[in-house]
């Protein structure tokens, strides 16, 4: 992972900690069409947003996530719960779908494109959510007091009550035929992959090298269709 601190100090209420344990991980999707986390970051950095989280991970850069938040800050994320028991993070989405009505219905103006921004925001998300998971002692299946499990999406605190009016991510996930069960099975098993990772030497093979990022991100598809581990890298 490629994790860049880039806080948004400008929040009024940046620093102020969260006065209850840290107990779960919260998953949005920013119900816009953008893949970019430097844009969503971006419109953040205000004194009064309408919502700010602790990180934004990139749907456009493989591995690219953006912290804004220091851990134990408490966030503006679902107007319940996850302000201040979770640690709370959006997935950019797409740049290639239009929201209606402004609600959670969009249409998608490119499908290939769009299914690869959703499909690379899960993929760093899952390593993403791993990676905090291990680092707060967090199992992902576990069940809070409150019925949630330890790691769950902002849709999954709207069922259970605890959490504002939102679908997120699921409503993009469908798309991919990911639901956030399928989410957390993955995250579990990169947590695994992880701790059995950690120290291990690493040898890099590069596949190619191009002037065109798009030609670039086609080739890395095809290496993951075909079973390889691929990243892109600038």
């Amino acid at each position: 992972m490629n994790i860049v601190k880039d806080h948004c100090k400008n929040f009024k209420r940046y620093g102020e900690k969260r006065s209850a344990p840290l107990d779960s991980i919260q998953v949005h999707s920013i119900g816009t069409a953008q893949n970019s986390a430097k844009a969503v970051r971006d419109s953040m950095d205000q004194y009064n947003p309408g919502g700010i989280v602790h990180a934004v991970v990139d749907a456009e850069t493989d591995g690219l996530v953006l912290e804004l938040l220091p851990d134990d800050n408490l966030a503006w994320a679902d107007a319940g719960y996850g302000n201040q028991h979770s640690y709370t993070f959006e997935i950019a989405e797409s740049d290639f779908m239009r929201y209606k009505n402004g609600g959670a219905e969009y249409e998608v103006t490119d499908e290939e494109k769009f299914l690869e921004d959703i499909r690379r925001g899960y993929r760093n998300a899952v390593d993403f959510a791993a990676q905090k998971c291990l680092q707060f002692g967090i199992q992902p299946t576990a069940k809070l007091p409150n019925g949630l499990y330890a790691l769950y999406s902002h849709n999954e605190g709207r069922l259970t009550g605890v959490s504002s009016a939102h679908v997120d991510p699921e409503h993009v996930w469908s798309k991919i035929g990911k639901t956030m069960d399928d989410f957390r099975r993955d995250v579990e098993a990169a947590m695994k992959e992880q701790e059995e990772g950690a120290g291990e030497e690493r040898y890099l093979v590069q596949a190619g090298a191009f002037r065109n990022k798009e030609n670039a991100e086609r080739l890395a598809e095809k290496l993951r269709a075909a079973g390889f581990e691929a990243f892109v890298k600038s």
